[in-house]
């Protein structure tokens, strides 16, 4: 079952590399704002408009992960909260400073590489999400989290990765329930 999940996700991979060129990135890049206390303070608290800080001091444009997934997501969830039980909603108050705190490190650098960033902020989501609690929420709030998710964003394979790892790290019948859960989404919502 695993197998044909991955080789299936791969081939849609394959071929959004072929058809759509993928999403670009940029290289190094040098920070054009001065590192805010404002801003510093956002990322503690879990407000998504650090991810506008993050972009203002490091533009890596409309393909760098604070714009593409960050803040874009960040703002989804805020707004969806009603999609969410409450130990959903108590996910997303954990998961969001953390993502945002394990950023702040690269936020303070003087220069950032958006290419590194960005897959390395794949990780640091997938690291919050364990972090936050994503096992004991994942089954009942599963709707919540598909809508939050545009579909075309599952061509995108370090985003597919983080979901298959996290329902592997949840192991068990929660593994399984998410995995069939999103093979009968339809590879997302929205």
């Amino acid at each position: 079952m695993m197998l044909k999940i991955c080789s299936l996700l791969m081939a849609v991979q394959v071929c959004s590399g072929f058809l759509f060129g993928g999403p670009r990135q940029k290289g190094t890049v040098s920070a054009t704002a001065d590192i805010s206390a404002e801003c510093e303070a956002k990322a503690a608290a879990g407000d998504c408009s650090f991810y506008d800080c993050f972009e203002q001091r490091f533009q890596c444009g409309s393909h760098g992960y604070a714009l593409a997934y960050g803040g874009k997501y960040c703002q989804r969830l805020e707004g969806g909260r009603s999609l969410f039980t409450d130990a959903g909603n108590a996910f997303i108050d954990k998961m969001a400073p953390c993502e945002m705190q394990k950023s702040l490190t690269y936020y303070r650098q003087n220069t950032l590489n958006c290419k590194s960033f960005y897959d390395e902020a794949f990780v640091m989501m997938g690291q919050c999400y364990s972090e936050s609690g994503y096992c004991d929420v994942v089954a009942d709030n599963f709707d919540g989290f598909m809508q939050t998710f545009d579909k075309a964003d599952f061509l995108n394979l370090k985003l597919v990765n983080q979901v298959l790892d996290a329902a592997k790290a949840c192991g068990g019948d929660v593994e399984q329930t998410i995995i069939n859960d999103f093979l009968q989404s339809g590879l997302g919502g929205r």
